[in-house]
């Protein structure tokens, strides 16, 4: 069931298929089992925003995942998935990024047997307005704050911190630039 909010029901053109196709920086893998298309990933390798608090590179969009129904559960979307990791390599790519409808528990639970956190998890609710920002180190999670409060039109002289907030594990640290 789709989220008419977000995405609504429609085929792929032509001429988009072929711009993916004939682009050096995305790609199309299509997975064949007895001469029958029963698979593919729609894939694009993106440079991250020249923000003064992201380090500059290359990453990989997986813009679309789809296995048959008949074919699901048979080791097709590990192998697509497996195939894109490949690609990624590839194009010099230093990691993944996908989106997954909270309404797709099959997909979810793939992507998390493949490693990929999915927050919130298959089987969690959301309960904030941000799902998940994972940076990899504190000092990239400072840098993101900083830079988020820095470009605030509200209060961008505010210098944000981190600091034991009960009912946390972690130190909290918030930025915002709103009223």
């Amino acid at each position: 069931k789709l989220i008419p909010d977000f995405i609504k029901e429609g085929d792929q053109s032509v001429e988009f298929l072929e711009k993916t196709i004939s682009n050096d920086d995305s790609d199309i893998l299509v997975y064949e089992n007895d001469g029958t298309v029963v698979g593919f990933i729609l894939l694009q390798a993106k440079t991250r925003p020249d923000f003064p608090f992201m380090i500059p590179g290359k990453y990989c969009y997986i813009m679309d995942v789809i296995v048959t129904k008949t074919h699901r559960n048979k080791g097709f979307g590990t192998a697509l998935m497996n195939s894109a990791k490949d690609w990624a390599k590839e194009q010099n790519c230093s990691f993944i990024n996908l989106d997954v409808l909270v309404n797709n528990p099959e997909a979810i639970k793939l992507y998390e047997k493949l490693g990929f956190k999915c927050v919130p998890r298959g089987k969690e609710e959301r309960f904030d307005i941000i799902q998940a920002v994972t940076l990899g180190s504190r000092e990239a999670m400072l840098a993101f704050c900083h830079g988020i409060q820095e470009a605030a039109p509200v209060d961008s002289y505010v210098v944000p911190e981190p600091w034991a907030m009960p009912g946390y594990h972690d130190d909290v640290i918030m930025a915002a630039g709103a009223f």
